[in-house]
């Protein structure tokens, strides 16, 4: 067998396995489903199951190799593989942060897209502006039993992403991944003191009717602790 054809097939076995869209599928939760991860929040556990993951492979690509007797120039190919497989797969944890602020911002985005002419344009990434995202989400609470779980999932983390950007654009802070919540987080104030917000669950109780979930009213609290928190504060608004 010629290195053309060998790499032909190697390159057939990644496609196959999906290592093209591992890494986003395993970080943000409305693609991990394509992969049957819909439920895993990136985090330590990632690197672990994506390395068992990238060894398997390697463990079909060496069943190959020893079934066709392969040369020993092809079979260092495999190992390089593997090497870059890893040297990917262990990225991971450190890419998580930048690629997770990219998507909340995506995300924010369609919002503003999707809901910009019910706002009357006035979705600007202002705190002002939840108060239009407080009535858009009281209106749409009153169809909220005839939603199909699809559509309340993307309004809900769209909507929830725009209030983290509000939050970002003025405090900046941090995005990471609360495991518990199984959303994204915005930490602000370090290192002096760490307030932070979870927006997700914010949202869909709010959609879901409860009007004890007020967005403009848990936003302001937020905001007034991150701007006046004295130093050694810890707080998670959720």
């Amino acid at each position: 067998m010629d290195i053309e054809a060998f790499a032909g097939i190697t390159q057939n076995i990644i496609r196959d396995n999906g290592f093209d869209d591992f890494i986003p599928v395993a970080c943000f939760p409305e693609r991990r489903e394509i992969r049957g991860l819909e439920g895993k929040a990136p985090g330590a556990d990632i690197e672990k199951e994506a390395l068992d993951w990238a060894t398997s492979l390697a463990e079909q690509l060496e069943e190959f190799l020893v079934a066709f007797k392969v040369s020993d120039s092809q079979f260092k190919i495999v190992r390089h593989l593997h090497g870059a497989l890893e040297s990917a797969i262990f990225s991971v944890q450190a890419a998580t942060a930048n690629d997770l602020q990219s998507e909340v911002q995506r995300m924010a985005d369609l919002a503003l897209d999707n809901l910009q002419e019910r706002a009357g344009g006035a979705l600007d990434y202002s705190p002002e502006s939840l108060d239009v995202v407080e009535e858009i989400l009281a209106e749409a609470s009153q169809h909220f039993s005839e939603m199909p779980d699809e559509q309340i999932r993307g309004l809900v983390q769209q909507v929830g992403c725009y209030i983290l950007e509000v939050a970002y654009k003025k405090f900046g802070g941090q995005y990471l991944w609360h495991d518990d919540q199984d959303a994204p987080v915005l930490v602000v104030g370090e290192p002096d003191k760490h307030v932070a917000i979870v927006t997700w669950g914010k949202v869909n109780g709010r959609l879901a009717g409860d009007p004890g979930d007020n967005i403009a009213y848990f936003f302001e609290g937020f905001a007034e602790r991150a701007a006046l928190a004295p130093a050694g504060t810890k707080a998670l608004y959720v």
